[in-house]
């Protein structure tokens, strides 16, 4: 949870830069440290419960995680390539939609209860 509001909050402020017209590359950088830093929190935390939650078929749980990392990537390019010539504001719209959905899934889903995870 705290990984992805971390990233919610800099792509709510690569949003808020688009907006006010701001292209100051360090600017950018600043921000993006935190989109990078929420991603590299959630992401092993994040992988270890998609494959608790799969039971004992981990291989499909993270071959589910994987497939849908790819989703949407590739349906979230395709969104905004149309737009991208516009600028920065296209790309900023798209990471602050899935940034704070990220977050907002989070807190709607329940928890998982986890077992015994040590390997026998």
């Amino acid at each position: 949870t705290v990984g992805s509001a971390v990233t919610a909050l800099g792509a709510l402020g690569v949003l808020g830069m688009a907006l006010a017209g701001n292209d100051s590359i360090p600017l950018l950088w600043f921000f993006f440290v935190f989109v990078n830093l929420g991603l590299g929190i959630r992401g092993p935390v994040g992988f270890f419960y998609a494959l608790a939650a799969s039971g004992v078929n981990e291989s499909r749980g993270s071959a589910l995680v994987v497939f849908f990392i790819m989703l949407i990537a590739a349906v979230g390019t395709a969104a905004v390539a149309p737009f991208i010539e516009t600028g920065l504001r296209p790309v900023a719209i798209a990471g602050a939609i899935l940034g704070v959905a990220s977050s907002v899934v989070l807190l709607l889903l329940p928890a998982l209860e986890l077992g015994d995870t040590e390997s026998t």
